[in-house]
């Protein structure tokens, strides 16, 4: 599009469709060796911009956070309940940590701090949420939010006080809403660890185990995903602890 379009410089790494690019950056994310943001800002780089601030930013809209408060009230949680987020899916089955111990984190959670438990995910993932709710003893403090729109999940994050999730994409918008993030990473491979992915806020912490693979199999893993599972709830609960001041009523 950008080479029809007439757009005389064109920078963007060298791979697939390369030929329509002016300036080319060498692709070496399968490395793992930095940070996704630092990356990208290595195109902005080659021609000569340079980065000012690693600070991620997503506007919300008021009428996004009426939204959320709306529907918060709907399921009976009121503007003034102090919300954990937790995110319980993910992409793929390596980097889901086990239904059960995140319903047994929800349920000491909601037992020690007395607050409510958004549980998220999109539609197609329901089914987790449900199997992580069947393992939570308090059924009347926690909620589930499917197939939120993008506005509509950020508000309901920078809403919460802490969230608790597998390696995806809320994390970082999360990151981006000023909300405390707790990261559960499973798979060591360079271009999929933390170092390459983990969240970027200045508390945020990362929960990864290296279990001594050497090649990760990733979806097809011969271990049954033992990096997850070297990940305790007790692990999560003292990174939990951190945030104790965020996540009191």
């Amino acid at each position: 599009m950008t080479f029809l379009a007439g757009i005389r410089k064109r920078v963007g790494y060298n791979k697939k469709f390369n030929f329509l690019l002016t300036d080319k950056v060498e692709d070496i994310k399968h490395l793992g060796k930095k940070h996704e943001l630092d990356y990208n800002f290595d195109i902005l780089k080659a021609i000569g911009i340079k980065d000012t601030s690693r600070e991620l930013y997503m506007p919300i809209l008021e009428d996004y956070e009426d939204c959320i408060n709306s529907m918060l009230e709907e399921k009976n949680i009121s503007r003034n309940d102090k919300i954990i987020a937790i995110n319980p899916t993910a992409s793929c089955p390596s980097k889901i940590w086990p239904a059960e111990r995140f319903g047994k984190i929800c349920s000491i959670l909601i037992k020690n701090y007395n607050l409510k438990i958004a549980l998220i995910c999109s539609d197609k993932d329901i089914d987790i949420c449900r199997k992580v709710s069947s393992f939570i003893i308090e059924d009347n403090n926690y909620v589930v939010f499917s197939g939120l729109r993008l506005r509509q999940l950020a508000a309901l994050l920078k809403k919460a006080s802490l969230l608790i999730s597998n390696d995806s994409g809320p994390v970082h918008i999360a990151v981006a809403v000023k909300t405390p993030v707790i990261s559960i990473f499973g798979r060591n491979q360079a271009g999929l660890s933390p170092t390459r992915w983990r969240p970027l806020g200045e508390n945020d912490v990362v929960l990864h185990k290296d279990v001594g693979c050497k090649v990760c199999l990733a979806h097809n893993c011969d271990k049954g995903f033992k990096c997850l599972k070297a990940i305790k709830v007790e692990d999560v609960l003292n990174a939990a602890k951190k945030f104790e001041k965020n996540i009191s009523s």
